[in-house]
């Protein structure tokens, strides 16, 4: 089973208004009388799916029931993706560091069992609070790894999902080029997958990236057809961003009464899913709309309005706690490079004692090889000597050899010849006897 399911992504009920509260009622009687185990995590994560995108406040409930019910079974799974879903839920409703708390546990319950699927998931996460916060540096710091590890794990959705975010990125750093360079990559690979919303998203962002680049025509053309492909699938968490690109872009071109109509749309989509950012946006693009028209009690009320949600979303307090969780993130960053540190020293370390190691073994054997091969040759020249004069000595006895031989055969000769002379001798001596 995977660790993690991919909220922003895996997760869009496209149900109907009735269907929808009979099947939140079943699931909720079915709660009633499951007991506290992994089947209850998986059915309070499945009530907070049902609530996402319209109701995020309601939503938080149940993941966060399932986060605290899954920490006591040791489930971490249920608990990682309830925490990604609680942390998305803050996020819609403009609580950034709250969001980041929750995502910030999930990636260290990821690295903790060493679950990359689920570590690329929660980074994206982490990337787009920080966006949203319009920490836009810190948060390619998570989109670009979170990329990375989506394309190991060949996941299409989860790449294609994260490169049109980091094109968002990158488009909000008023950089079109790498803007248009990562959606137009994010279209490419979402080819072939069929994911309503996620489509919407990219078309929007494609749109947002020509507009940087002063294409105005083609950045109308795909907000037109991203919003045609939202109200075709039902999309209801990009509708009204959508809706309010396309009354600024006719805002920008002077026509007032349709930047007005789509303005009205967006600012009551994002009042039914309760999201704060695009409710500030567009309250924001009312307050211009209703003082070109001269319509001051309207203006004035949007701008109360959109101050109110700036100060919940970017006030001093949410800054000061985000700070704060910031601080903490950077010194748990430096805790994980020291202990990486310390790991490739101690690694270096025994490389180079075991580097001694195998220099000292070689070194003995060479050594032991040595003084093998001195004795050999002391052994060899010993027996060189033995063999000289085991020579010599063979030498000196062929020779005495031949001399013995030489004296037989003249001592041979000599007896042969002595009787042949002692012959004749005698008749001398006998001659001279008689004479």
């Amino acid at each position: 089973m995977k660790y993690f399911i991919f909220l922003l992504l895996g997760v869009f009920l496209r149900l109907d208004g009735k269907g929808q509260f009979s099947d939140t009622d079943s699931l909720k009687h079915l709660l009633e009388r499951t007991s506290p185990d992994t089947n209850r995590v998986k059915l309070l994560i499945r009530v907070a799916d049902i609530y996402y995108f319209s109701k995020p406040d309601i939503s938080f409930i149940y993941s966060d029931s399932a986060a605290k019910l899954s920490r006591q079974l040791n489930f971490a799974p249920g608990e990682i993706t309830a925490l990604n879903n609680a942390g998305e839920s803050l996020r819609f409703m403009g609580d950034y560091p709250g969001a980041l708390k929750m995502q910030m546990q999930a990636l260290e319950l990821n690295r903790r069992i060493k679950n990359e699927p689920g570590e690329a998931g929660t980074m994206a996460f982490i990337g787009f609070i920080y966006v949203d916060f319009k920490e836009y540096r810190r948060g390619l710091d998570y989109l670009l790894p979170a990329l990375l590890l989506s394309r190991k794990e060949k996941n299409q959705q989860k790449e294609s999902f994260t490169l049109t975010n980091i094109g968002y990125a990158y488009n909000l750093l008023q950089m079109p080029d790498s803007a248009l360079y990562y959606n137009q990559l994010a279209f490419k690979i979402y080819t072939g997958l069929k994911h309503g919303p996620l489509k919407s998203l990219i078309l929007t962002r494609l749109g947002d990236a020509f507009l940087g680049l002063g294409k105005k025509d083609s950045a109308f053309a795909y907000y037109r057809r991203a919003l045609q492909h939202a109200y075709a699938v039902n999309d209801k968490v990009n509708n009204s961003k959508i809706e309010r690109k396309i009354a600024k872009w006719f805002a920008d071109n002077s026509q007032y009464d349709s930047s007005l109509y789509y303005a009205r749309r967006s600012f009551i989509n994002s009042s039914q899913s309760i999201q704060r950012l695009e409710l500030l946006e567009t309250s924001e693009l009312l307050v211009r709309l209703f003082r070109q028209k001269q319509n001051t009690d309207s203006a004035f009320f949007y701008q109360d309005y959109a101050k109110a949600m700036r100060d919940s979303l970017y006030g001093p307090q949410k800054f000061k706690e985000l700070q704060v969780l910031m601080l903490k993130e950077q010194q748990r960053e430096q805790e994980i490079q020291q202990g990486q540190e310390r790991y490739r020293n101690k690694t270096k370390m025994i490389g180079l004692w075991s580097a001694f190691g195998v220099f000292f073994i070689i070194a003995f054997l060479l050594y032991r090889n040595n003084r093998h091969k001195q004795k050999a040759n002391a052994l060899l020249q010993l027996q060189k000597e033995k063999i000289q004069n085991t020579l010599s000595e063979l030498k000196a006895t062929q020779s005495q050899l031949i001399q013995s031989e030489k004296m037989a055969s003249l001592g041979e000769l000599t007896a042969g010849i002595a009787p042949k002379i002692q012959n004749p001798l005698n008749f001398v001596n006998n001659f001279s006897e008689v004479n």
